[in-house]
């Protein structure tokens, strides 16, 4: 009569308490095996095997302790009877903060690149453009009182061009002048509303405007004094130049 093993099926000697299989205790004999139910149902199955004495390890055995990478042999060394596997590939290096951002960092090439969106975290816009910046009621209103000083000064200056010329041709050119500029005051303020230059530095280009401008009126002064003819037009055209300049910065 055999002992059946609860736990792989197989039969055993009858004085044996051990399964020589699977090491399970074994229990009661069984004439018949049928009578058994299946493991999976049978009461402390456990799936569980205990590696036979054929598939245990050996501890002398070497080839369990080769490295994978081939080890530099001398000229005088003798083969090694076991054929040595290549080393793998480098695997090309990837920047760390290319990698956490990039899916397709990890060795996959051919694939497009980030930006990719990410769910629960906003996306961002780097190297968008700026929007422009509108320029507001105060700057606006300081900005037209540069402007009407600035046309101030170029009407001074036509009247100092055009001083010698007939008297219709100096009325002409001063109604002309005063008309183009007020005209050009209510254009720039509603068509020109994003300026480049901020209040300071609009301020500081003004200021130094200013010093251009006594520079030439102190020049055509120096020039009138040496010739008399020339002082009206040449005063009149520093005039000119500081106001066309002034107009031209109260906006910009």
């Amino acid at each position: 009569m055999k002992r059946c093993c609860p736990s792989c099926g197989r039969e055993n000697d009858t004085a044996s308490s051990f399964c020589a299989f699977c090491g399970s205790t074994l229990s009661e004999a069984y004439t018949d095996l049928t009578e058994l139910l299946p493991r999976e149902e049978q009461p402390g199955y456990s799936n569980v095997r205990l590696p036979l004495s054929s598939e245990r390890l050996d501890p002398l055995d070497e080839r369990q302790y080769r490295p994978l990478t081939p080890l530099p042999s001398s000229p005088g060394a003798a083969a090694s009877p076991y054929p040595l596997v290549p080393p793998a590939p480098p695997v090309p290096s990837v920047p760390a903060m290319a990698s956490a951002l990039d899916p397709y960092a990890q060795g996959m090439n051919g694939l497009p690149s980030g930006p990719y969106v990410i769910a629960g975290v906003d996306s961002i816009s780097a190297g968008l453009p700026s929007q422009p910046r509108r320029r507001g009621w105060g700057e606006g209103l300081i900005g037209t009182l540069l402007y009407l000083w600035g046309a101030f000064s170029a009407f001074i200056g036509v009247t100092g061009l055009l001083i010698q010329t007939p008297e219709a041709i100096l009325n002409t050119f001063m109604i002309g002048t005063c008309i183009g500029e007020l005209i050009a005051l209510p254009l720039l303020l509603i068509f020109h509303r994003y300026p480049r230059l901020r209040l300071g530095k609009r301020l500081l280009a003004q200021g130094l405007t200013l010093l251009g401008g006594i520079a030439l009126v102190v020049i055509g002064s120096v020039v009138a004094s040496l010739y008399k003819p020339l002082s009206d037009f040449a005063l009149g055209l520093a005039f000119l130049l500081y106001g066309v300049t002034t107009m031209a910065l109260a906006f910009w």
